[in-house]
């Protein structure tokens, strides 16, 4: 009759990858979404270090304290909270590079300077 166990065999088989890591959270998922919505932007990435702690674009990135407020999420900025969008439209570039294969310290200030070859730079500096 009712005997088979497929459904309880597969609940028993989610597991998350990596047991050490505590796996997602919300504030996890708020930054997908928020980074979602910079298509522009593919190769820009959080690196979790723990909970509302993040690294921009790899472990030895600029750290970032982050919080959920009733607003939404935020990033701490100076002595305040800055929403994520913002922030990330703001600081982004710097610390995680305009575009893939570009150096990210090669980005700073020099807007209109960084689509020429860097030959032609030069000469304008």
């Amino acid at each position: 009759g009712m005997s088979r166990s497929s459904s309880c065999r597969a609940g028993s088989t989610f597991q998350p990858q990596h047991p050490s890591a505590c796996g997602t959270d919300e504030v996890d998922e708020m930054w997908r979404s928020v980074l979602q919505r910079f298509p522009q932007h593919p190769h820009w990435c959080l690196v979790k270090e723990k909970r509302c702690v993040y690294r921009m674009g790899s472990q030895t990135g600029k750290k970032i304290l982050c919080r959920v407020s009733h607003g939404g999420l935020q990033v701490r900025v100076g002595g305040g909270w800055m929403p994520a969008m913002p922030f990330l439209e703001r600081y982004g570039p710097t610390a995680m590079g305009p575009r893939p294969g570009e150096d990210p310290h090669f980005s700073h200030g020099a807007g209109t300077a960084v689509d020429l070859p860097p030959s032609m730079e030069r000469l304008l500096v």
